[in-house]
């Protein structure tokens, strides 16, 4: 069908976490982890590695963001740097303002649960992984320096039939690497750390915008375009090179997420 690019048949590599090696079931189901974090969060840190080594060993089923929000992410003058959004704030607190750092994993455990300590988190991607596709995206990211606009072009494929009657919404990102900035790691200050898959702006609102009214079908087929265009002042700041898209899909009322993909510069 040639809607399958973000996912795979099976996992290669294992999930490794600090005693060793775990194996993950054979599967295709790609997991968003959104990260709250902050400069001035001390621990923060080691959950983003730890989130890289999730990465690193399995490049095609995991996604992941960092949402800047609460008082950590305050800039002071040991950490100046202001990574914060309302689009990161609202996420924050709609989804009830937890510890950081702080992961989601899927959303799974809204709304009274969702913010999942690092200690829970290789059992929570495990049980995600093993989870069958209800849908395959497609996305193409493409950017227009002329007028400083961000396009991205997604397709959405049912793979199997969702019976309930829940809206069904597609949520879609731009995030940054490697922005060198300074962090709080450990109770010692880094001026020279690299933030990685940092938020930077929604093309949908952190709820995404609806695409279907009730339920999905199998082979049912979605066409989204959508754009964000942005000023000369954020332009200037951005390393556009270094921009990347998070596209996923979501069921509105119980926030799960179904599946999800980073989508590079085309």
């Amino acid at each position: 069908m040639g809607l399958t690019l973000s996912c795979c048949d099976e996992i290669k590599d294992p999930l490794k976490d600090e005693y060793g090696f775990i194996d993950l079931p054979e599967t295709n189901k790609t997991v968003l982890i959104e990260e709250f974090t902050g400069t001035s969060c001390t621990f923060c840190p080691n959950g983003a590695r730890k989130i890289q080594g999730y990465i690193d060993a399995n490049p095609e089923n995991v996604v992941t963001v960092a949402m800047h929000a609460s008082g950590f992410a305050i800039p002071n003058p040991s950490t100046p740097y202001d990574f914060r959004s309302d689009d990161g704030e609202e996420l924050y607190t709609f989804m009830g303002s937890g510890g950081l750092p702080g992961g989601m994993f899927d959303r799974g455990g809204y709304p009274n649960d969702v913010f999942k300590n690092p200690a829970d988190w290789d059992g929570l991607l495990i049980a995600r992984l093993a989870e069958p596709a209800s849908f395959s995206l497609q996305s193409e990211l493409e950017i227009d320096t002329a007028n400083k606009t961000f396009n991205l072009n997604t397709q959405v494929f049912g793979i199997q039939s969702l019976t309930d009657s829940d809206p069904i919404h597609l949520v879609a990102y731009l995030v940054e690497d490697s922005i060198v900035a300074p962090q709080l790691d450990n109770g010692v200050i880094v001026d020279d750390y690299v933030h990685n898959h940092v938020f930077r702006k929604s093309f949908t609102g952190v709820q995404g915008n609806m695409i279907s009214a009730n339920g999905f079908e199998e082979s049912q087929r979605v066409t989204r375009n959508l754009n964000i265009s942005v000023t000369d002042s954020t332009w200037n700041v951005w390393n556009t090179s270094k921009i990347s898209a998070v596209v996923f899909v979501l069921n509105a009322s119980t926030q799960e997420v179904y599946q999800a993909q980073h989508a590079g510069l085309h």
